[in-house]
C-alpha cells in the first residue's frame, strides 16, 4: 500500500467562486499541482481546520468544490493516500503547519459501565451552554446481557471489548478495543478558553464531579483580501 504524504504537492490554491452577486458566501474552488508523472496511484483527501473535508477519488483530478464557512479562517491541506484508505481520516500525518495551529477544545473520555445507560454528557464552553449528548448511544458497545437490549450481539449486547482491531486501541479491556466518547469545540477567538464537562443522569442530576481544562487558542491569521493574481504574482 502507498504511504500516506504530502511531498508530492507542488501547488495548493483556493480561490473564492465569483458570481454575477459577488463572492459565494462558501463555496470555494481548490486546485493542486502534484509531482508529474506519479510512480503510484493515489486519492486525495482534502482537510479543512484539520478535519477531513473532501475525498478525491480519481487519480487524475486536480481540483474540487469545497463548501466552507467563510465568516472565518480556515485552514485547508492535502494529504495523498492509497485508494484504500481514502475514507480513513489521518490528521495525524498533516505537517503543513509546524507547530500546528490550537483551534479546538477537546474532550476524550473512557466510558464507565457502572455509570447508568442513559448517562448524559454535559459540556460548557467559557462557563456557557455547549452541548449536552448521551454517553453511550445505539451505536456504542456496551458489556452485559440488557444494557442495551437488542443493539448488540446475542447474551451480550456487543460487548464494550469486541476484539482487537474493532475499536480504539487502549479504549477496552486487556487485548481489545474499544470507542471512547470524543467531543471537539472549535475555537474562533484567540487566547484562553475554559472546557468543562460533567456527567448527569437522565433527570440532568449530577452524578460525578465536573472536570475542567483550559486550552490556549492559536488560531489563523484572517483571511487575505483584495486578492490578486497575475501571471507571476499573488498579492493582497
Amino acid at each position: 500500500m502507498n504511504e500516506p504524504t504530502q511531498n508530492i504537492f507542488e501547488l495548493i490554491l483556493a480561490r473564492p467562486i465569483v458570481t454575477d452577486a459577488g463572492e459565494h458566501p462558501s463555496l470555494v474552488h481548490l486546485f493542486f499541482r502534484v509531482t508529474q508523472p506519479l510512480a503510484q496511484t493515489y486519492a486525495f483527501q482534502a482537510y479543512v481546520n484539520g478535519q477531513l473535508h473532501t475525498v478525491i477519488a480519481d487519480s487524475d483530478a486536480r481540483e474540487v468544490l469545497l463548501a466552507l464557512d467563510r465568516s472565518r479562517p480556515n485552514r485547508i491541506e492535502m494529504l495523498a493516500v492509497d485508494p484504500l484508505d481514502a475514507t480513513r481520516p489521518m490528521p495525524e500525518r498533516l505537517q503543513t503547519f509546524t507547530p500546528a495551529f490550537v483551534d479546538r477544545a477537546a474532550i476524550s473520555l473512557l466510558r464507565d459501565e457502572s455509570l447508568p445507560y442513559d448517562a448524559v454528557v454535559d459540556v460548557e464552553l467559557d462557563s456557557e451552554p455547549y452541548a449536552q449528548r448521551a454517553l453511550w448511544t445505539g451505536g456504542d458497545n456496551r458489556s452485559g446481557f440488557g444494557s442495551l437490549f437488542g443493539l448488540g450481539d446475542f447474551g451480550v449486547d456487543g460487548a464494550t471489548g469486541p476484539g482487537l482491531g474493532r475499536g480504539q486501541l487502549g479504549h477496552g479491556p486487556l487485548g481489545c478495543d474499544a470507542t471512547a466518547w470524543t467531543l471537539a469545540a472549535p475555537l474562533t477567538a484567540a487566547g484562553s478558553h475554559t472546557l468543562e464537562h460533567k456527567l448527569l443522569d437522565a433527570a440532568l442530576n449530577p452524578i460525578a464531579p465536573a472536570q475542567t481544562q483550559t486550552v490556549t487558542a492559536d488560531l489563523p491569521d484572517a483571511a487575505a483580501l483584495e486578492l490578486t493574481l497575475t501571471a507571476t504574482q499573488l498579492q493582497w
